[in-house]
């Protein structure tokens, strides 16, 4: 059997609620330590958290950062190792499901290339990004223009690969729901045709009509229907009063 010919059914979201809290949670600790980084610098935010980061804008905030902002970016750096990977595993487990549910040419090629593993490259890119971004700050005072050069580069590779596995998810829900309305439709339609009350060979006939065809009994006996030979029919037509009439008896 092939993956065209299985039925679609139901996403399984059940297995995947573990990877989906502990992101939750992960995330959730990432933006209190955020929280505190901004107390002890000077109101700025982690490099992580800055989409339009640029190298002079890294080398002035470096200037406020203290000894308790680099731990806690070592912090912060621990967790974030730990956060895209859950999400990363998140989507992979639902990238999949929506493709077993929704069973297809396309979903059976893209399942046999792997293509839900397109969701670990933002972790990859993730993981460069604050490898880099922690040397930088481990090296402060010293300046590392290439450092943080490459840390921008691996984060708007983040950013990239994160708007394309977003896009391939609203792609596989769609395709899933487009499944799943098809199918339903023609389950509606069968329904429909089986509740449908059914024509009656009568309908649309006179009552004559129907009286006719009911009192007819060339039309349940099929031996009255054959035809009368040629040399009864002048005597069938002709009452017997009438055929009587007119003939002499003998005494």
């Amino acid at each position: 059997m092939t993956t065209e010919d299985v039925p679609p059914h139901g996403v399984q979201l059940r297995p995947l609620f573990p990877s989906a809290a502990l992101a939750v949670t992960t995330f959730q600790l990432l933006r209190r330590i955020d929280r505190q980084f901004r107390a002890v610098s000077a109101g700025h935010e982690i490099f992580d958290f800055q989409n339009d980061l640029t190298v002079p804008a890294m080398t002035r905030q470096l200037q406020d950062y203290s000894v308790q902002s680099q731990r806690l970016y070592r912090q912060f750096f621990i967790v974030d190792a730990v956060f895209p990977l859950a999400a990363s595993i998140f989507l992979y487990g639902l990238h999949g499901a929506l493709l077993r549910a929704a069973p297809s040419r396309i979903s059976g090629a893209l399942l046999r290339w792997h293509a839900p593993l397109l969701t670990l490259l933002p972790t990859l890119f993730d993981w460069g990004e604050n490898i880099l971004f922690l040397r930088v700050i481990e090296r402060w005072p010293e300046p590392s223009p290439a450092g943080m050069r490459a840390g921008i580069t691996f984060k708007r590779l983040k950013l990239i690969s994160l708007k394309g596995v977003a896009g391939l998810t609203g792609l596989y829900i769609m395709s899933w729901l487009a499944v799943m309305g098809t199918r339903r439709s023609g389950h509606f339609q069968t329904l429909v045709r089986r509740s449908a009350p059914r024509r009656s060979p009568h309908s649309g006939s006179s009552l004559d009509e129907i009286l006719v065809e009911k009192v007819d009994p060339r039309k349940t006996n099929p031996c009255l229907a054959r035809k009368v030979p040629p040399f009864l029919k002048g005597r069938q037509s002709v009452p017997r009063d009438h055929r009587d009439a007119g003939v002499p008896r003998h005494s």
